[in-house]
């Protein structure tokens, strides 16, 4: 136990400092595609679906930092949600493609918090 808490030292970060953090790494990346996150009059749809992105991924950071689930298992989580949305849509009934849909929308999650969670570590 003493050899996991040094090598896996855990720095608790408030879900403010989260959202922060997610929020400047957000506005630096969109910067170099000129896509301005807060510029609601140019593009309304844009800045909401980043906005409903950042709080989700960063509330997912937050929750997650409790765990022991790692990055990699995350990747894995995005990986098997293809293949069960790939399953569901081979079953060609209005329930199964509701289900894909879902799977498909949420998908952006575990990548989002994948790269949540990278932005974070990153930046200590």
């Amino acid at each position: 136990k003493d050899l996991d808490n040094i090598l896996f030292k855990k720095m608790t970060l408030k879900l403010s400092e989260i959202r922060n953090k997610h929020y400047d790494h957000e506005r630096r990346k969109s910067i170099n595609v000129d896509a301005d996150i807060d510029d609601w009059k140019y593009s309304p749809y844009n800045c909401f679906k980043a906005r409903i992105y950042i709080e989700l991924s960063s509330l997912l950071v937050f929750v997650f930092q409790f765990t022991r689930i790692s990055p990699n298992q995350i990747t894995l989580m995005y990986a098997i949600s293809g293949v069960l949305g790939g399953i569901f849509l081979s079953l060609n009934n209005n329930t199964s493609v509701l289900i894909y849909q879902c799977i498909v929308n949420s998908r952006n999650y575990p990548n989002l918090l994948n790269m949540g969670v990278m932005m974070v570590s990153a930046s200590d």
